[in-house]
């Protein structure tokens, strides 16, 4: 049997889907396949135009896509690590849109802090990680990361701008992420007696995709929120509803 065709499997983590069973030059056809749709997504949110906090977001769906294509197609660690290393840059990148929105993100200090902070624990974790390549530590960053994000829905300054459209978006956004969590773990438990159950990667893929752009929406409608505030309190009457100034505002 010849050799794969990108070298010898040394990912951290391999998932259900037979290797090169589809082509002799991807290593996981379908699972590389599916990532496609980040970039899609990210991509079609982009050209509809945002603020750039807002549209790092979806930005970084298009790179998290374009890593997860390559740690499929090879299996190698070193590509493994451009699909885990950009979902904890995407976490950041949603907690970037809320710059000046939340209380503890507002102003120079909140800024730095923020920046600071995360390219910290970004680091750190990239780098015990790569040192003693345990999945679980990227689990477990990946996760508390999340879950964060999760909570600064219910911070004060969040509360009180609550909305049917943002509440709207909190809950696709955490519905699409939990419903991917679901099936990445059913996955992960199913596998070694059921091996065809490896769809539900893509479904993972799907799911997830559609947690992020609603959690990069969510920023969209809270900086309208912020923005038409800002504008009250300047004496003007807001021209536009909350979701076209999160389209359009280029404040902040």
């Amino acid at each position: 049997m010849p050799p794969p065709f990108w070298g010898a499997i040394d990912a951290a983590h391999t998932f259900c889907e037979p290797k090169y069973a589809t082509s002799t030059v991807v290593a996981e056809f379908f699972n590389a396949l599916s990532s496609f749709v980040y970039m899609a997504a990210g991509a079609a949110m982009l050209c509809r135009g945002c603020h750039w906090k807002v549209g790092a977001g979806y930005a970084m769906l298009i790179v998290v896509g374009v890593g997860s294509v390559l740690f499929h197609a090879t299996m190698r660690f070193t590509m493994e690590l451009c699909d885990e290393v950009p979902m904890l840059l995407l976490i950041i990148a949603f907690l970037l849109g809320k710059e000046d929105c939340l209380d503890c993100l507002s102003g120079p200090a909140g800024r730095r802090r923020f920046r600071v902070g995360s390219a910290v624990a970004v680091a750190l974790s990239t780098a015990a990680y790569i040192h003693f390549k345990v999945y679980q530590i990227f689990v477990i960053s990946f996760t508390l990361m999340v879950l964060f994000l999760i909570a600064t829905h219910f911070f004060p300054s969040a509360r009180r701008r609550w909305t049917p459209a943002l509440q709207t978006c909190f809950a696709r956004a955490v519905g699409g992420i939990g419903a991917g969590k679901l099936v990445w773990e059913a996955e992960q438990r199913l596998c070694a007696a059921h091996p065809g159950v490896w769809p539900l990667h893509i479904a993972w893929h799907v799911l997830s995709c559609i947690g992020g752009v609603y959690a990069t929406k969510y920023n969209e409608e809270l900086r309208a929120i912020v923005a038409i505030e800002g504008t009250k309190e300047a004496g003007r009457e807001p021209r536009r509803s909350p979701r076209l100034v999160g389209a359009h505002t280029k404040r902040h």
